[in-house]
């Protein structure tokens, strides 16, 4: 460690990794680091992460395995809905302000189980493509959210293409094991939002 007060240079190499030295000599590439303290922390690192450890998340990871599955389903409901123009997270929202009505932006991240900039992102192109709008509230802190004509014909075009999809999903695991399947990933997300 470096005298209180005193400054000491420190190489980086390429890697982006400090190496101290005394003389504070020149990086490859003229990089040089002032730093007031010097601090080192060693941390063990074993040679071999264990083949059973790998295994074990490889197979049993629920956040693996969810997000896989989420891929592959997303995927699937994409392309059924891109005759109509619209991507999977894009019909979703539509039919959440469909059911709920003029709705607050907060609220209707709620409902969707999305934080606000992930809702904004989601909501931007419905809006440029005047599907949906937003609009100040009584309270003009608050965001309304609302179906245009435009998205509400969208959405009825849209959804003989998401029963397709659907079908196929619950005609191939069968309705009463889908159902079950729902009821456990809803378990699943309230178990992982109480943790939150």
């Amino acid at each position: 460690m470096a005298p209180e007060g005193r400054w000491s240079e420190c190489a980086v190499r390429d890697r982006g990794l400090p190496v101290c030295g005394r003389s504070g000599g020149e990086a490859p590439g003229g990089s040089r680091l002032r730093i007031r303290d010097i601090r080192c922390i060693y941390t063990y690192m074993p040679d071999r992460i264990p083949e059973s450890t790998i295994a074990e998340i490889a197979t049993g990871c629920a956040c693996f395995t969810l997000r896989r599955a989420a891929r592959a389903v997303t995927q699937l409901y994409d392309r059924a809905l891109a005759p109509a123009g619209l991507t999977a997270n894009q019909f979703t929202l539509l039919v959440a302000v469909a059911r709920t009505g003029e709705i607050p932006f907060s609220r209707l991240a709620g409902v969707l189980g999305m934080d606000r900039t992930t809702l904004t992102r989601n909501l931007g192109p419905l809006e440029r493509d005047r599907l949906a709008a937003t609009r100040p509230g009584p309270d003009r802190r608050v965001r309304l959210v609302g179906l245009t004509a435009k998205g509400r014909k969208a959405l009825e075009s849209a959804i003989p293409l998401w029963r397709q999809a659907q079908r196929r999903i619950v005609g191939g695991t069968g309705a009463d094991r889908w159902t079950a399947i729902r009821r456990d990933v809803e378990a699943i997300a309230a178990l992982a939002g109480d943790n939150a």
